[in-house]
């Protein structure tokens, strides 16, 4: 049988609980990759997102993907309509 002090068994929970809080804030697992497919026809109409709404957190991509060749969908964002500190973003079309 091993006897552990309290001091001890205190300090290694702390350096534990510590390390696990470092690992949560550093870990890439929380944020998310979305992908977006631009259409010209989809399931509700020509010219669709695929899908039409994410929901996103900070630190999340959303990535636009031409899918039908041609298209000249342009992702912008709409003044007031995008999260406080958040850039606006323009993209370019795809002309290939």
């Amino acid at each position: 049988m091993i006897f552990v002090s309290r001091r001890t068994a205190i300090t290694a929970g702390s350096f534990g609980l510590a390390a696990a809080a470092v690992a949560l804030v550093a870990s890439p697992a929380f944020t998310a990759e979305l992908e977006v497919k631009m259409l010209n026809k989809g399931a509700k109409g020509e010219m669709v997102f695929e899908p039409d709404v994410v929901c996103i957190a900070p630190g999340d991509t959303v990535n636009f993907i031409v899918v039908d060749r041609g298209n000249n969908h342009v992702a912008v964002s709409i003044r007031d309509m995008i999260p406080e500190g958040a850039e606006p973003f323009k993209g370019e079309p795809d002309i290939t």
